[in-house]
């Protein structure tokens, strides 16, 4: 299974966030790590995607889609490790 989504971590997104550069404890912190996975977005892969609608193909994109978002979230977080504990060593130490 092959979708065409666009990959965040390449830098800037289509909606001008720099996803290797967010900032805790700014409007960054109601950035999504990880995107919802909707049954309209599972919808739209498996018309899209398969020939045959069976329940193992269905397994398979489902397993496809949560496997490309969860990797997504990884690579974000990796990218922004130094800032999260940057910000949650300040946090702790203003206590």
């Amino acid at each position: 299974m092959k979708t065409n989504t666009a990959t965040l971590t390449a830098g800037l997104s289509a909606y001008g966030r720099d996803w290797n550069n967010l900032e805790p404890g700014t409007s960054d912190d109601e950035a999504r790590l990880i995107e919802p996975l909707t049954l309209g977005e599972l919808m739209l892969t498996i018309d899209c995607n398969l020939p045959q609608i069976t329940p193992s193909a269905v397994r398979a994109q489902f397993r496809e889609l949560f496997r490309m978002k969860t990797e997504e979230a990884s690579s974000i977080f990796e990218a922004n490790l130094d800032a999260i504990l940057a910000a949650a060593r300040k946090t702790r130490s203003a206590k």
